[in-house]
């Protein structure tokens, strides 16, 4: 066919237009017909690879890239979409060396720095990868890319007022940039700053609605007590960023003597998942199970991670490799059940699972709720935490334990340090309310309730967690606005988890946050022997105390309203004696209630294990399960 340049242009043009609408189905079919008029033109084979890198199709840009490079070594844009798949591969080295490659070879080049500076950024060298952002953001001032990811280099490094005012300015510039908006409310809860927030997430949810994408899925959690929307947006998240991928064909599968199961975690270290899971792998029945680690997080070697390596059968570090990588690696060991403990909390790989690890692959502990992706095939939860008239808003089927599904370490260790209250900077003779959840946990509403709670109760304080100055002002400003003086407002630095555990016991009642309650927090301060007040809501972040106030056998301190809430609060504040039975109750039902009885846990999950291992070599179709 001889060149028509004309015809070429118009579909080029066609499939530029498409790529910037998000449609990289139509953008891949108008360059394949670009080409077809006008073969071997470089930018259209450009162009053609970074759609097939969107669809994930990167065997195929690959071919295309070597051609490329084949015929024109030193082109800047072939050397950022071959970067551009290393980092989809996770070989970050390769990825960095690329972008490297194409700054050096377009000094002019806006996305090479910015990508560059991605790669940094994922390798945990926050300060560095600012410095490239702002190169990007000098050569081009609207990149609203660049500056949102340099928003969360800022939030790496806690410098949240200089993060807020980027966003501010890059919202200025496009307010329905994918995820812009929803990092914004996130900065302001990290900094309770909390002027019109309803507003903004009346707004925030528009722009959902207005199918503005959003990936950081976590955040919603800690927004709205509404189950349907994380489903939605799970849903849409995991079909657009981790579609099922069949690169490895079907997985085969051969009876092992023992049913093999691999927990997947960036979390093994000193870090909250590996203070609840730790006896688990402990525990675990090696006669009957092989069980297998596979650690992408970083390699800190702390006594934790130690801990985890001598408890397991294999401890497989996998951080260097590739998800396909390590999604083979799992098939070449034979795992029957796969277990995602990070969901799509910060540092997940989602994109493991969806190149299929094992014939089973469950979602737990690490995301509270569902993961939306077909190849998760169940959620470990309980009845109070996904009730049966719940589970349409689960795209797993559910395995119910018995007890509480939050595992519990049955060892773990309190100081034997008698903390006292001046050390902590508290009142001698008050009564301590506390909450020491993450600060974004704390909400506008929940906040007010709380100093409401401080007014009826004379002589009591309210203890949180010490975060950054401009967060503790905010906090401060926020009580006195309610009428609570700063000084009823007490600060706890950050401590190893043994004190932390021991200062509990200067607390009078740790008061819940919503709808993201406590989780590792609740059972912190169950383990010490602190009552939790909880107020149960709609959605798994928003049940999960109660499924440890019920396990642990302490229902009256669960409420279902604010209302209640705050009443309970009161009563419990002012009867010293009500509150000392239920203190009494909660160091004895420690050992001899099932919220911390971490061998009873295992044996049923291994129930549960057995029963979905069971249910895939007969062939039967899946279905909830229900442990007794």
């Amino acid at each position: 066919m001889k060149i028509n340049s004309q015809l070429s242009k118009e579909y080029f043009d066609l499939g530029i237009e498409s790529f910037e609408n998000s449609n990289f189905v139509k953008a891949e079919q108008y360059f394949r017909l670009s080409l077809k008029y006008y073969p071997g033109r470089i930018s259209i084979l450009d162009n053609l690879s970074a759609s097939l890198i969107k669809l994930n199709k990167y065997d195929e840009a690959q071919k295309l890239i070597s051609y490329i490079l084949s015929v024109s070594e030193n082109n800047p844009i072939t050397h950022l979409n071959n970067g551009n798949i290393y980092l989809k591969l996770h070989k970050l080295d390769d990825a960095l060396s690329e972008f490297l490659l194409t700054k050096t070879l377009n000094p002019n080049y806006p996305e090479a720095f910015n990508n560059y500076a991605f790669v940094l950024q994922r390798l945990g060298h926050y300060e560095q990868a600012i410095v490239e952002y702002d190169n990007a953001i000098n050569l081009n001032n609207d990149y609203v890319e660049a500056m949102y990811n340099k928003t969360h280099c800022l939030i790496q490094l806690n410098k949240y007022s200089e993060a807020i005012l980027l966003i501010e300015k890059a919202l200025k510039i496009n307010n329905r940039y994918d995820d812009l908006y929803l990092t914004y409310i996130n900065l302001k809860q990290l900094l309770c700053e909390w002027n019109e927030f309803e507003r903004s997430t009346d707004k925030l949810l528009y722009l959902i609605n207005s199918n503005v994408k959003v990936s950081s899925v976590f955040c919603l959690l800690s927004l709205y007590d509404d189950p349907d929307l994380h489903l939605k947006e799970t849903i849409k998240y995991s079909n657009l960023e981790f579609p099922i991928d069949n690169s490895l064909g079907p997985i085969s599968f051969s009876k092992n003597n023992k049913v093999k199961i691999g927990y997947f975690s960036a979390d093994f270290h000193n870090h909250a998942t590996a203070y609840l899971i730790a006896q688990l792998f402990e525990l675990h029945d090696k006669n009957r199970f092989e069980i297998h680690a596979f650690s992408y997080g970083p390699n800190k070697q702390d006594k934790m991670r130690k801990r985890i390596e001598t408890s397991v059968d294999y401890f497989h570090e996998v951080s260097i490799l590739s998800d396909t990588q390590i999604a083979q690696l799992s098939r070449t060991h034979n795992i029957d059940i796969s277990i995602d403990l990070k969901g799509y909390t910060f540092g997940c790989r989602p994109g493991i699972f969806s190149k299929i690890t094992a014939p089973i692959q469950v979602n737990y502990l690490g995301y509270p709720g569902s993961l939306g992706a077909q190849y998760f095939d169940y959620i470990i939860a309980d009845h109070i935490l996904i009730p049966e008239n719940a589970a349409q808003f689960y795209t797993e089927k559910i395995v119910y334990l018995p007890n509480s599904y939050q595992v519990n370490d049955s060892t773990k260790s309190i100081s034997n340090v008698v903390p006292n209250k001046e050390k902590e900077n508290l009142p001698l003779n008050c009564f301590v309310f506390c909450c020491f959840n993450n600060v974004y946990k704390i909400l506008p509403n929940i906040f007010s309730i709380w100093m409401e709670i401080l007014k009826h109760v004379d002589n009591s304080v309210l203890w949180l967690l010490e975060e950054n100055p401009v967060t503790i002002n905010n906090l401060i400003y926020q009580a006195n606005l309610n009428g609570i003086s700063s000084e009823r407002l007490i600060f706890a630095k950050r401590e190893k988890l043994e004190y932390h555990l021991s200062r509990h016991q200067l607390a009078d009642l740790f008061l819940d946050t919503f709808p993201y309650n406590a989780h590792t927090t609740s059972s912190d301060a169950l383990w010490a022997g602190l009552p939790v007040l909880t107020c149960i809501g709609n959605s798994f972040a928003s049940r999960v105390t109660s499924s440890l106030l019920t396990a642990i056998n302490i229902p009256e301190l669960i409420t279902d309203n604010f209302i209640n809430y705050k009443n309970k609060a009161i009563e419990l504040a002012l009867d010293p004696d009500k509150l000392l039975k239920i203190k009494k109750r909660i160091i004895n039902n420690r050992m001899i209630k099932p919220l911390f009885d971490c061998l009873l846990f295992t044996n049923h999950l291994e129930k549960a294990y057995l029963e979905m291992y069971q249910t895939y070599i007969e062939s039967k179709p899946k279905r909830n399960i229900i442990i007794k």
